[in-house]
C-alpha cells in the first residue's frame, strides 16, 4: 500500500466509511508504525478541526486533497525536526 492508498483508508476509517477489515487493518498499520500514527493522529485532529469549522463537505476527500494534507503534515515534522 503506497503512502496515497494508506492516507486513503486513514480518510475512509476517520469518516466513518471505513469496512471492519480496513479499520483493522489500518490499526495495525497504527501499531507497528509510530510515524504513521503521528502522522493519523494530525489527520484527526485536522478534521476535528474542519468538521468544527463546518467544512463538513466529504468532497474534500480526493487525492488531491489527500495529497495536499500529506505534504503539510510532512512539511510541519520536518519543519519542527520530526522528521
Amino acid at each position: 500500500m503506497n503512502s496515497i492508498e494508506t492516507y486513503a483508508l486513514m480518510a475512509r476509517c476517520l469518516n466513518g466509511e471505513g469496512s471492519p477489515e480496513e479499520s483493522r487493518y489500518l490499526s495495525e498499520l497504527l501499531f507497528s508504525d509510530p510515524v504513521l500514527l503521528n502522522d493519523y493522529q494530525l489527520l484527526k485532529e485536522n478534521l476535528a478541526l474542519s468538521i468544527s469549522l463546518g467544512e463538513d463537505d466529504k468532497s474534500i476527500y480526493t487525492e488531491e486533497h489527500l495529497q495536499i494534507k500529506f505534504d503539510s503534515i510532512t512539511k510541519k515534522l520536518k519543519d519542527e525536526g520530526a522528521l
